[in-house]
């Protein structure tokens, strides 16, 4: 629902928000404009990939280590029973890492991540990096919005407008706005092909010169009340309302308004809420050298807790940005929005702390995340760590000692063993304790091991013949 124009000098939000908040800004150097990623990729998986669809206008295709998104059509679906997470890295068109990544966690309910700056319900942790002189993925707005299940009421008033849209098939709007640094705009709307084409064209067309791709999103024709606020650095934000039939042409009617290259739309709806990176001022001024969030639709309300860093939420209903820091959380549903806290700690000895961790440490493009710093690390240190789902070692006489990182942190794994005519050894250790010895055995087998307990992790040791020079084995643990 929110993509955000940008100029090439200062964004937008860095300036709005620093106004809002009474907040003093000093570059030493003019930051280049903030970027919506042109390709999201899925930098690993965790438990089983069928969970986890790329959908393709309209086409659905199972999602896979390297699978990538793009364009404004592609979203990730998670499906039930929602037990997968999935890492996604987000790039530019050149490949550039635009430090920003999301990891999807398993929930009650379907969600879906709308490439590139949408989710719907779900759980996500949401990291941002600092942003120096760098482009960062969805930095003018990353809009989260309910889950089917926990959509607001319609109100009375709408239920007039609602019944004429009924008697229409629901469409899906995709939205596109280009925008030069004179000012000069370009905006189009389609159902079907790439609005972006149009919207370069007329801005091009308008400015006599370079524009650039810098809003996409979409909205659906069966949305009742939708909001389009236009900002730009200087004067007073200019809002309208509308339905998914109308918005287009109120947003065209704003556009006109704009004075310089220097402006921000945002499209939402009133149970929606959109996170927008702090400053790297406000960020260390925290301590901190990056931006983690977690958010969650719960079935009644959304929220948003601060691990690291810090964040501003926007909703129709705030007149400026809500500034929130470590350790809070902002709650919003149809009926109340406040701020509260968390326990922090606790969220970073879950299973869904420790499922990212494993992913930053295993990231072909070095994420960092310095939040595990603070997370335990609930295994011997030193020793390789790998995951469920996959075969973890195989070897011979030397043996082997390994940590696997699993789903969740309890209910029953699978052992699947192989270990030829020489017999070896195997044994799984979990929070301390012994939970599985084969002893020396020969040959293969399936074994279910039930667990419980805080830790979502196990060390796996396999003890090789010392008295067979070419024995040899294998094996895996499967996620439960």
């Amino acid at each position: 629902m929110n993509r955000s124009y940008r100029s090439r000098h200062r964004p937008y939000w860095q300036q709005f928000i620093a106004s809002a908040l009474g907040i003093s800004l000093v570059f030493t150097s003019s930051p280049s404009p903030a970027s919506d990623p042109e390709q999201a990729l899925i930098d690993n998986i965790l438990g089983n990939s069928s969970e986890l669809i790329i959908r393709r206008s309209g086409r659905r295709e199972s999602a896979q280590i390297g699978s990538v998104l793009q364009q404004i059509r592609d979203a990730l679906i998670t499906a039930p029973p929602n037990n997968a997470y999935a890492l996604l890295r987000f790039l530019s068109g050149s490949g550039e890492d635009l430090n920003f990544y999301i990891q999807t966690n398993p929930h009650s309910e379907a969600a879906i991540y709308y490439f590139p700056c949408q989710m719907q319900g779900g759980d996500y942790w949401i990291g941002w990096g600092l942003a120096r002189t760098e482009d960062r993925g969805c930095e003018n707005g990353l809009t989260v919005t309910p889950g089917r299940s926990s959509r607001s009421e319609i109100p009375p008033e709408s239920l007039v407008a609602t019944k004429q849209l009924a008697q229409a098939p629901t469409r899906q709007i995709f939205y596109c706005g280009a925008i030069a640094p004179n000012g000069q705009t370009g905006f189009a709307t389609v159902t079907t092909g790439d609005p972006c084409t149009e919207a370069l064209e007329q801005c091009q067309s308008a400015s006599g010169g370079p524009c650039e791709t810098m809003a996409t999103g979409f909205w659906w024709t069966s949305e009742v009340e939708l909001q389009a606020t236009f900002q730009c650095a200087e004067g007073s934000p200019i809002s309208t309302a509308g339905t998914g039939e109308t918005l287009a042409t109120q947003i065209q009617t704003l556009l006109p308004q704009a004075t310089s290259g220097d402006c921000g739309l945002q499209v939402y709806k009133p149970q929606d809420f959109i996170l927008i990176p702090a400053t790297d001022d406000v960020v260390a001024a925290q301590g901190d050298d990056e931006i983690l969030v977690q958010t969650r639709d719960t079935g009644t309300e959304l929220q948003v807790d601060v691990l690291k860093g810090a964040i501003n939420v926007q909703t129709t209903e705030l007149e400026t940005p809500v500034l929130l820091t470590m350790g809070e959380r902002y709650v919003h549903s149809g009926a109340r929005s406040e701020v509260t806290t968390f326990d922090r700690q606790a969220s970073l000895e879950s299973v869904e702390a420790s499922v990212l961790c494993a992913f930053a440490s295993q990231s072909a493009t070095a994420l960092q995340v310095s939040a595990c710093r603070e997370v335990s690390p609930d295994i011997t240190p030193g020793i390789p760590l790998v995951f469920c789902d996959r075969e973890q070692a195989s070897g011979g006489q030397e043996g082997d000692r390994r940590a696997v990182q699993m789903s969740t942190n309890s209910g029953e794994i699978e052992l699947e063993y192989e270990m030829f005519a020489a017999p070896d050894r195997l044994q799984i250790i979990y929070e301390g304790q012994e939970i599985l010895d084969t002893d020396f055995v020969s040959g293969n087998n399936e074994l279910t091991i039930p667990y419980a307990g805080e830790s979502s992790r196990m060390e796996v040791i396999v003890t090789g013949n010392v008295e067979t020079a070419t024995t040899e084995w294998n094996y895996t643990l499967s996620c439960p």
